[in-house]
């Protein structure tokens, strides 16, 4: 079973049903959201509390449920279908799948997901409320199969807005042919594909096309009626001051492209992006070590490998056990920036006991390294460039399973948890090669570019002072002072 919420507040709601939903009918119920869906806001009311706390549901046992060995997987085949028989019937009567518009008009729109919030935009902005009728779907699978073959029999045009895969158009024509109902589905073709994300002008244009109007974007750059191409670029960047930059930094000084690099998954991901190009394949998360072991026996290149500390702990270690059971060849590199940085700063079990708390244990990353057998393991601090680009040239002429571990808080983290602030702030001192060689390297956000002067903003600043180390041109003063 399947929920597909297009808001903030059904989001939440769903969430609830599908809890609720997942309790009754002893299945999994999926909660599917897309990227607009991922990163929208929006007010949300929530309903009253429980005057006491649920009760924990008692452990009954019961094998035949819950130990899937061969002769019980069978037998709960057939559960299954009898679970989602009664799933589709509460689909069919779920208030989540609802029907809006005239009655008395041919064209009907069949929306899933976020679309059902774009299409709403769009009848609205273009005044075409009155000439189609929606079936919108929230509990979107399993289909009410008898509310949507009702609503294609009051339709002659029935158009489908999923995004990506059309799974909801085929079964409408499936339903169509089975039930031998003549409407004209209208899904992937024109402005819609299996690609990218839809939006409020696309649906527009899909709309105009089966109402016979002409397109609202037309002359004005066509799908979502905004040229992207027009649009000021803004790629995916490491923060200012970020240490992985630094280590990427130093890596790419002692291997340059000599190396294969192994990435993982990680705020150090966006390494891969020039002017460091640290990533050059990525599966899932641990794969930066067993992949990266893969690729060591079939190449003579030096193989460099990147994780994170949360990732580590995640499924990093079996990885490089495998690494040292196989002595495979490889230099891996713990990206330690003592939290999850990517996701919002979660705890993991190597955040600092402080942050920690008295109801987790902290564990030390070396200890666990060495515990697996690692005997060539050395930390660096990523700040100091020299230090970190001399141990990655030792690390470079030896061999074997090595483990580099670059400590340093993930800026953001240590400004609002650790509160902790570099007191200075970098400034370019004079225009010279050396400062143009450090923003052509390094790269870093703080640099700026104009009228063919390079600067820093002390806004955006933190303090890490590599860029300092590099270029001679490049000084350091006081925080409140460059603010003045």
């Amino acid at each position: 079973p399947c929920f597909e919420p297009a808001s903030a507040q059904e989001a939440k709601d769903m969430a609830r049903e599908a809890l609720l939903l997942a309790r009754e009918l002893e299945q999994p119920v999926m909660l599917r959201t897309t990227t607009r869906v991922n990163h929208l806001r929006g007010p949300v009311t929530f309903g009253a509390l429980p005057e006491k706390q649920a009760e924990i549901v008692p452990f009954k046992r019961n094998p035949g449920r819950f130990v899937p060995v061969p002769a019980v997987a069978r037998n709960r085949h057939f559960a299954l279908a009898k679970k989602l028989e009664e799933a589709q019937a509460k689909a069919e009567a779920s208030p989540w799948n609802r029907l809006s518009g005239p009655d008395n008009v041919r064209i009907g729109v069949v929306a899933s997901g976020i679309s059902r919030a774009y299409l709403a935009d769009a009848l609205a902005e273009n005044g075409w409320e009155e000439r189609v009728k929606v079936m919108e779907l929230g509990f979107s699978w399993p289909l009410p199969e008898n509310k949507l073959a009702a609503f294609m029999e009051s339709c002659d045009t029935i158009l489908v807005l999923e995004e990506l895969e059309p799974l909801l158009e085929r079964e409408l024509r499936a339903i169509a042919q089975e039930r031998g109902i003549a409407v004209r589905v209208v899904g992937k073709a024109g402005p819609l594909t299996v690609f990218g994300e839809y939006s409020t002008g696309l649906v527009a244009e899909a709309l105009a096309l089966v109402l016979g109007e002409t397109s609202p974007c037309a002359g004005r750059g066509g799908a979502g009626c905004v040229d992207p191409a027009t649009l000021p670029g803004r790629p995916p960047n490491l923060c200012a001051g970020c240490s992985h930059r630094a280590v990427f930094y130093s890596v790419r000084k002692v291997f340059g492209d000599e190396a294969v690099y192994s990435s993982d998954i990680g705020c150090y991901t966006l390494g891969m992006v020039p002017p460091l190009r640290m990533a050059d394949f990525l599966f899932c998360m641990g794969s930066s070590v067993s992949a990266g072991s893969g690729f060591a026996l079939v190449s003579d290149s030096p193989v460099v490998g990147f994780i994170g500390d949360s990732t580590f702990f995640h499924s990093g270690i079996s990885g490089l056990a495998n690494a040292v059971f196989n002595k495979h060849n490889l230099l891996l590199i713990i990206l330690d920036n003592g939290t999850t940085a990517m996701t919002g700063h979660q705890p993991n079990p190597g955040v600092a006991p402080a942050v920690l708390g008295d109801d987790c244990a902290h564990l030390d990353i070396e200890a666990i390294v060495r515990g697996v057998g690692v005997t060539d393991v050395v930390k660096v601090k990523p700040f100091n460039t020299r230090a970190t680009v001399k141990t990655l040239e030792e690390m470079k002429a030896r061999s074997g399973v090595r483990v580099i571990i670059a400590e340093e808080p993930c800026m953001l983290f240590a400004k609002r948890t650790l509160k902790q602030e570099r007191p200075q702030t970098s400034y370019v001192a004079k225009q010279g090669e050396d400062v143009v060689t450090c923003l052509a390297e390094l790269a870093c956000p703080a640099f700026r570019r104009e009228n063919g002067e390079i600067s820093v903003d002390p806004t955006l600043c933190s303090g890490c002072m590599v860029c300092l180390q590099n270029a001679p041109s490049i000084r350091a003063r006081k925080r409140s002072e460059s603010h003045e």
